[in-house]
């Protein structure tokens, strides 16, 4: 059994969407990925999603990293934007790297 100090160490991975949001937040990364994305890529410590710019796509790439930043506080989602693309770096650490994976790769 592990000590307490090594327990308080886990991140909790979990997100705080109900059963009823779920559906339209993957119908929102369904429209944007499905339209914009370039590249899905595998990091050292999660997923990095490059998207081109266009109508409205870095306006709503930032409003969904924020969204998840507040659902999904196991994880980092931090945009970029640069020479026509717009990126996003989704990253954790421990078991929240798979939790990350799993959802965005």
């Amino acid at each position: 059994m592990k000590k307490s100090s090594e327990m308080e160490e886990l991140p909790v991975i979990a997100c705080s969407l109900n059963a009823d949001e779920m559906p339209e937040r993957r119908r929102r990364w369904g429209v944007l990925l499905e339209g914009a994305l370039l590249e899905r890529t595998e990091i050292p410590a999660g997923v990095r999603l490059v998207l081109a710019t266009g109508d409205g796509v870095e306006e709503e790439l930032r409003a969904l990293a924020a969204l998840e930043r507040d659902c999904c506080a196991f994880a980092s989602f931090d945009v970029r934007a640069a020479a026509g693309r717009i990126a996003l770096e989704i990253t954790s650490s421990g078991y929240g790297v798979a939790a990350v994976r799993e959802l965005f790769l």
